[in-house]
């Protein structure tokens, strides 16, 4: 068996630095894995791996993320709160004969109750608000021990706060954490990082500003909110690309609210002190959030927290019991995603289930019509369309923009394909390759890609059996910034065939 089976088979009975037994894969982000490990006292542990042939800068990152765990370990009180540091270092994967070596890797503890958002998908529309106020006042004191250390989170969202066993929230994955330096009081050096979970992400960071971590991480928790009580949010991104967004930047917070109301019943209940702390929280200007933490915590929402007795949280503790033993609603939301996907001639799959990385779900994509058009994922046009005719359009306006060329394949399946120069064939090869390195190795197919200068983005138009037609999105390669950025663009290019 080569080495990169055995990268494959990383969850069956491997041993990590000869301290450590794998047992599974609980987890996978863009630069690391994570696994369920056991050390030899039988004491299980989450261990995050960090895979091979990454940039430096993202290895540095990885252990940025170790030396900030460690300053917050030293601190009395942190594991009640923030995820505990075990150990970290550099060792070999075995199993039997076969070795990978010189792993870098992060020793936590483990949560098998798992994160916030795999309760909030098994309550369909949101926690009740009594519930909601005591997750998040404890979301809040976890974030505010993190920037009385002087540290700001910079990737808050459900899937990173994991629960205890009486299913108090812990923050955890500091991969894009940043150590502030301090000014004065409530005051540090701005900050320019712009990496981040697209729909958790300030207006600052879409900007390509420097901006502020705290009022970085202050917006995050006001999407985490919202989340929270609807199981929704009342935007995809924050910015002015955004037609929601755009809406709350103008002041038209009536429209802005009724728009995420609309044809949603179970988010009438939603209070009006919530609301109004929501709309300070996602302040377009990080000068009108709220200062700090503290601020937060004095909040009218938050006020009859202080008064919550035993028998107010054991009712949480209960209300979460009854969760985590009904019937997951994994099943059936897949099967909704498989239903959607056979809505497409020749069942092809075409649309990401990344979304953490690139894509929204939550958010139903309008068709394209009188009111223009919103989706980040994919494009639905209803009606009559000619498909050579505005692939042709397509055509020479992307040879045009983004010089790339595209051919027609099947009239039937309508599918977009590339061709390409030497050098960028060369390119995507290499590319490939490395990812068939991290997960076996698969067939090298080019089909269905394009490139929009630093983006690589797949486009597929579809015939849908229910009438009209989808043009899907996915991004394959490159930065997101610029994935957004191009994404508008041919937007545009498609609303000027339609005469929108």
């Amino acid at each position: 068996m080569e080495e990169k089976d055995l990268k494959k088979d990383l969850e069956n009975d491997s041993i990590l630095n000869e301290k450590y037994t794998i047992n599974s894969k609980i987890g996978e982000g863009e630069h690391a894995k994570v696994y369920l490990v056991m050390d030899i006292n039988k004491e299980t542990y989450a261990a995050k791996i960090l895979k091979e042939n990454q940039e430096q800068v993202d290895i540095n990152a990885f252990y940025r993320e170790i030396e900030i765990l460690k300053k917050i370990n030293e601190v009395k009180g942190s594991e009640r709160l923030i995820i505990k540091y075990y150990d970290s270092g550099k060792g070999d994967i075995k199993k039997g004969s076969l070795v990978s070596s010189n792993r870098d890797y992060l020793i936590n503890n483990y949560f098998p109750n798992g994160n916030l958002y795999t309760y909030l998908k098994k309550t369909k529309t949101g926690f009740e608000e009594k519930y909601a106020k005591i997750i998040f006042w404890k979301i809040l004191e976890g974030i505010k021990f993190l920037h009385d250390l002087s540290i700001c989170h910079l990737d808050i969202k459900l899937d990173n706060i994991v629960l205890d066993s009486h299913y108090n929230p812990i923050i955890m994955d500091f991969g894009l954490s940043s150590e502030m330096i301090k000014k004065g009081p409530d005051d540090y050096e701005y900050l320019k990082q712009n990496k981040g979970t697209p729909k958790f992400m300030c207006p600052e960071m879409f900007k390509m500003v420097k901006y502020k971590g705290i009022q970085a991480d202050i917006f995050s928790l006001g999407v985490v909110l919202i989340y929270l009580v609807s199981n929704k949010n009342a935007f995809v991104l924050a910015n002015k690309s955004d037609d929601s967004y755009k809406k709350f930047i103008k002041k038209d917070y009536k429209g802005f609210w009724d728009s995420f109301i609309n044809n949603e019943p179970h988010l009438i209940k939603i209070s009006e002190e919530l609301k109004k702390l929501y709309f300070k929280l996602i302040a377009y200007l990080e000068s009108n959030r709220p200062k700090n933490i503290s601020e937060i915590f004095n909040d009218p929402w938050l006020a009859d927290v202080k008064n919550y007795t035993n028998e107010d949280y054991q009712q949480y503790e209960n209300y979460m019991i009854n969760l985590e033993n009904q019937k997951d609603n994994e099943t059936l939301e897949n099967n909704n995603q498989t239903n959607l996907n056979n809505q497409i001639n020749e069942g092809n799959r075409s649309m990401s289930n990344d979304d953490e990385n690139y894509f929204d779900f939550d958010i139903k994509p309008k068709c394209i019509n009188k009111t223009g058009l919103n989706a980040m994922n994919y494009i639905k046009i209803n009606g009559y369309l000619n498909p050579i005719d505005f692939m042709s359009f397509l055509l020479k306006k992307l040879r045009t923009e983004f010089n790339c060329g595209i051919h027609v394949e099947d009239k039937k399946k309508l599918k977009f394909e590339a061709t390409f120069t030497n050098e960028i064939r060369d390119e995507l090869e290499k590319y490939e390759s490395s990812k068939d390195e991290e997960e076996g190795e698969q067939e090298v197919d080019l089909a269905d890609i394009f490139q929009l200068k630093d983006s690589i983005i797949m486009i597929k138009l579809f015939e849908s059996i229910n009438g009209g037609y989808e043009i899907h999105f996915i991004k394959k390669q490159g930065e997101y910034m610029e994935y957004c950025k191009h994404f508008e663009e041919i937007k545009n290019i498609i609303k000027d065939y339609l005469n929108l």
